[in-house]
């Protein structure tokens, strides 16, 4: 499986930094992870398998999945 960060996230991190939001978007990317990483383990249990996880700013975490 396959793990990759989009380099936005960086600059979005910096942009909320500079604005003191940083906690705000911090809380949304952590409930997004949450609510995403609820789709992977509903996945997991239908038997399919991840094959790649992207992470970005907006879009919050894709996984490709591939069926076994």
């Amino acid at each position: 499986m396959n793990i990759k960060i989009d380099f936005k996230i960086f600059i979005f991190i910096l942009l909320f930094l500079f604005t003191n939001q940083s906690t705000i978007y911090l809380l949304i990317l952590t409930f997004s992870l949450l609510h995403e990483l609820g789709h992977l383990a509903m996945g997991l249990c239908l038997g399919l398998k991840a094959k790649m996880i992207k992470i970005m700013p907006m879009r919050s975490i894709n996984f490709i999945y591939y069926s076994i």
